[in-house]
């Protein structure tokens, strides 16, 4: 693939452009459509200090170079590599050195302002269930489908779920979840919503690594950590795989797919451990006779 820009002279890739925008919060939580958008619409800008304060309207991503914000009452703002500002706030800006940008235009800034997480569009109950607000960096809005399942309380596989999307719109696009822990607190009331945090634990190349809790009514209902790695080659195996329709045919975005597998991890969890001993659900998958719960997924 060819150089999507240059700068300073030195060709810069669409791989280049998302490794580096994927390593900016902000962007890390918007849709992967929108994503790749993003690093399709931005262009590169080479400012010196005299021209900060006479630029078109748009978002303006630093690339290299460091800035001198004034946020007012005496106090400033040091901006250097990922950070961003609209045109109006590089006013007054100073910088000692040139300053090269990659410039989101004004009729493109629609793309970092997304309500959700997820592209839109996703028609299973699953998908929307999953499909969580954005509160502020880090922090998330989840609600619950009062028809989905027939439990009192909130059923294990969405917290799960919903936690590992959270979770996954706070690490680079290129990273993957492969592993997660999870402990049940409390019971979970399905009548009003979730907020999740995210915890940075760490950020490395290859792996990342997060720490997520489910917040209802200022109590903590359910923990989960979870270890995010880069696609690479290596020794595998595995049984023959069954013969069914690949994912991309079943209509569920790609992007959410490891969320509605840890979703559904919790459904036959317990009836496979019940089997065995000749315990089984109704029909509609629900334990009339026994009480069960599970505390703790790996």
């Amino acid at each position: 693939m060819g150089d999507l820009f240059r700068i300073n002279g030195t060709g810069v890739t669409l791989s280049q452009v998302l490794e580096f925008l994927g390593s900016i919060p902000s962007f890390q939580q918007l849709p992967i459509t929108a994503f790749e958008r993003l690093a399709l619409a931005v262009q590169p800008k080479e400012c010196l200090p005299l021209e900060l304060s006479n630029l078109p309207r748009g978002v303006y991503i630093v690339w290299s170079g460091e800035l001198v914000l004034d946020t007012g009452n005496s106090s400033v703002k040091i901006l250097s590599r990922g950070g961003f500002v609209t045109q109006e706030e590089l006013q007054g800006a100073t910088a000692s050195g040139k300053v090269v940008f990659l410039v989101l235009n004004s009729a493109d800034t629609a793309l970092i302002h997304t309500k959700h997480i997820w592209t839109p569009g996703g028609t299973s109950v699953i998908e929307k269930l999953l499909q969580l607000e954005k509160v502020e960096i880090d922090f998330y809005r989840g609600f619950s489908n009062p028809n989905l399942v027939e439990f009192k309380q909130i059923f294990g596989g969405q917290l799960v779920g919903q936690a590992l999307a959270a979770a996954s719109k706070s690490v680079n696009p290129f990273l993957l979840v492969h592993s997660l822990h999870s402990y049940f607190l409390f019971p979970g009331d399905k009548s009003i919503p979730i907020i999740y945090r995210v915890q940075r634990i760490r950020d490395g190349y290859n792996f990342a690594n997060r720490s997520v809790s489910a917040f209802q009514s200022d109590q903590i209902i359910f923990t989960m950590t979870a270890s995010f790695r880069r696609g690479e080659s290596g020794a595998e195996h595995q049984l023959p795989v069954p013969c069914v329709p690949p994912p991309e045919e079943t209509g569920v975005m790609v992007s959410s797919q490891s969320c509605i597998l840890a979703y559904a991890s919790d459904w036959i969890f317990l009836e496979s451990a019940f089997r065995p001993h000749g315990w089984t659900s109704g029909p509609t998958g629900i334990f009339t006779d026994i009480k069960v719960l599970s505390m703790d997924h790996s």
